[in-house]
């Protein structure tokens, strides 16, 4: 069942869990091993990515609420900020934020462009170490038959 010591949210989770009757306040879920417990204005062990101190967290049982994962994560994926990345304000080739970002700054366009070439670039020097290969193959063979002759 549920850890009823439990030191998290100065014990005030097994109090939200239980003032909730262990269910989502969201969907309705009640299988206490898919539960969380939320904080409503998000001061919880983090913040913005950083780590908060136990006396700047809120852990008000009035601030918690039980969800389940699932309605967590999709919670927590809403309240994220609509942002082209997080590195870059804009693709660093074209200059555009209006199309998707891709990866490593550039937008879909640009990254689809550089992939393209970036595929042809590897299957020339793939081709030209061949050949290479290939050329030193031949010239020890015409070595050999010249020794043999």
């Amino acid at each position: 069942m549920v850890n009823l010591k439990c030191k998290k949210y100065k014990g005030n989770r097994v109090k939200a869990l239980q003032r909730d009757n262990f269910e989502c306040k969201l969907c309705g879920e009640n299988n206490y091993k898919k539960l969380c417990v939320h904080h409503i204005d998000g001061n919880g062990k983090k913040k913005n990515g950083k780590a908060l101190k136990v006396k700047e967290q809120n852990n008000n049982l009035d601030n918690l609420m039980t969800l389940c994962f699932r309605c967590h994560n999709v919670l927590h994926f809403s309240q994220r900020p609509k942002v082209w990345s997080y590195k870059y304000r804009e693709c660093i080739k074209c200059g555009t934020d209006k199309v998707m970002h891709r990866g490593k700054g550039l937008c879909q366009k640009c990254y689809s462009k550089q992939h393209r070439l970036d595929n042809i670039e590897r299957e020339r020097t793939r081709q030209a170490k061949y050949y290479k290969e290939r050329g030193k193959y031949l010239l020890k063979l015409n070595i050999i038959k010249k020794a043999r002759s």
